[in-house]
């Protein structure tokens, strides 16, 4: 995940009710029973569609980051391809 997943997570966790994580110490769940039973279930399925639209945009063709310089790089070989055959008698 890129920077901009980070952000999203952390904001999906932070989305997460503090009356729920109180109602959950109330209960007797420790700060980590807290985070693990009760804010990781209910903020997953956000970081788990980030982390997909992350890698989906990462290994898309045109995306800034790597994808883009592996077309970029598949087209130019294309172009002096096509230069070695006219120039080759």
């Amino acid at each position: 995940m890129g920077r901009r997943g980070w952000v999203f997570g952390i904001s999906l966790i932070r989305a997460v009710p503090t009356e729920i994580e109180e109602a959950a110490a109330i209960d007797g769940a420790s700060r980590l029973g807290v985070f693990f039973r009760v804010v990781n279930p209910l903020s997953c399925p956000g970081v788990v569609t980030v982390g997909i639209l992350g890698f989906i945009a990462r290994i898309r063709p045109g995306h800034p980051g790597r994808g883009s310089r592996l077309s970029e790089n598949a087209a130019r070989n294309r172009c002096f391809e096509r230069f070695r055959r006219a120039a080759t008698p």
